[in-house]
């Protein structure tokens, strides 16, 4: 504990008082808040091991001063994101968002060889390969178009999940003859 004051010897009076400044107060830590999208991610800080956003995982306590987030989806949904954030001393809390970009699901149609459509040409590509659909959601649902030489076209829909392949079996029935 600091004395706000300090008594001092003065020769010609027994005791005089002087005040004495104040020391710096260091920066108090700031409460920093998570904001991810999607929220099944975990995250690490400044390199220590990540732990699962959630209830019992939602903020920190951080020094004021630069440091780095680091977010990873749950079950390969996403990329990982990281982001370095300069965070301020002072009162109240510290909001770190962060939205992460889905990975693309990938679909095999497991039919006769053909060409297949997604979404008028969202993706586009051949049937017995993987076929990568662009995703800005976690689980979507697809039209899918296959057509092959000698076969009646099909259209149909496919739900597919970001980061995930999916089996789609197709059966093209033979064209009549002419």
């Amino acid at each position: 504990v600091v004395p706000a004051s300090t008594a001092v010897e003065d020769a010609s009076i027994a005791k005089v008082t002087r005040p004495v400044p104040p020391r710096p107060v260091a920066s108090k830590a700031r409460t920093v808040v998570f904001d991810p999208s999607p929220a099944n991610v975990t995250i690490s800080v400044d390199g220590a091991a990540p732990k699962a956003y959630g209830p019992s995982f939602r903020m920190v306590e951080l020094a004021p001063g630069p440091h780095t987030f680091r977010f990873t989806g749950g079950h390969e949904c996403c990329k990982p994101y990281s982001i370095e954030r300069e965070v301020p001393g002072g009162a109240g809390e510290y909001v770190i968002s962060a939205k992460l970009e889905f990975r693309d699901a990938n679909v095999y149609v497991d039919s006769v060889p053909g060409d297949v459509v997604v979404d008028d040409g969202l993706a586009a590509g051949r049937s017995l390969s993987l076929l990568a659909i662009p995703m800005k959601q976690l689980v979507e649902r697809h039209r899918i178009s296959v057509t092959a030489p000698g076969y009646e076209p099909y259209t149909g829909w496919v739900d597919v999940r970001a980061g995930v392949s999916t089996k789609h079996k197709v059966t093209l029935p033979a064209r009549a003859p002419r």
